[in-house]
Parts: structure tokens; sequence; C-alpha cells
């Protein structure tokens, strides 16, 4: 294992990995023999490298934002046609959220 100090907490590298750190490497089919080598060496190894770039291009999403901007536009596609009743749903889904909290449905009905 890789027993390498990161400097802002003084975490080991080793105590940042799980029993599934290892799958996006197994996916992508790139070897992680890098690990067992000083973390200095890494940017000399392909694998490592090419471990790199996929994590920095995969996009990042926010489930949460993904859900709200799909319920507004099954919300204006598909509910109402009238301007008058998605603006009453944009004021009330607020409103009410408020008052039944973090229950879930099953609470609720």
């Amino acid at each position: 294992k890789a027993v390498v100090s990161t400097q802002s907490t003084g975490t080991k590298v080793h105590e940042l990995f799980g029993p599934r750190s290892y799958l996006f490497a197994r996916l992508v089919g790139e070897p992680v023999d890098f690990l067992k080598a000083p973390a200095s060496t890494w940017p000399d190894n392909a694998s490592y490298q090419k471990l790199k770039t996929l994590a920095k291009n995969l996009p990042a999403t926010n489930d949460s934002a993904e859900r709200a901007v799909l319920l507004g536009k099954t919300v204006h596609n598909k509910l109402t046609k009238s301007a008058q009743q998605r603006q009453d749903l944009i004021v009330t889904v607020p409103i009410t959220r408020k008052q039944i909290g973090k229950r879930r449905k099953s609470d609720v009905f």
C-alpha cells in the first residue's frame, strides 16, 4: 500500500482507498500497479496518466438539481397548458414542502 501523507490533513493515501476504490480502473481496463510505487513516480506511469485524464473528463452531476429541472419540464410540458396553473404550482410547491417537511410519501398519504 502507498503510504504518502497529504499535506493538509495528514491522511495517508492508503486510508483513502476502500473496497470499491479500484472499480473505476477495472471498468476502463487499466492496471493500478502504480499505487505500489511512491506517489512521486505516478505522473510517469501511463496507467496513472490515463486514469487521471479519464477522471478529469467525467461530467459532474447534481442529482437534486437534475430532478428539479426534470420536475419543472414535466410540469411545463405535461401537467398543464395554463400559464396561471403553472404559476400557482411554482408558488405552492415550496409552501407545501415547508408544511410537510422531510416526511416521505408514505407518511403523507
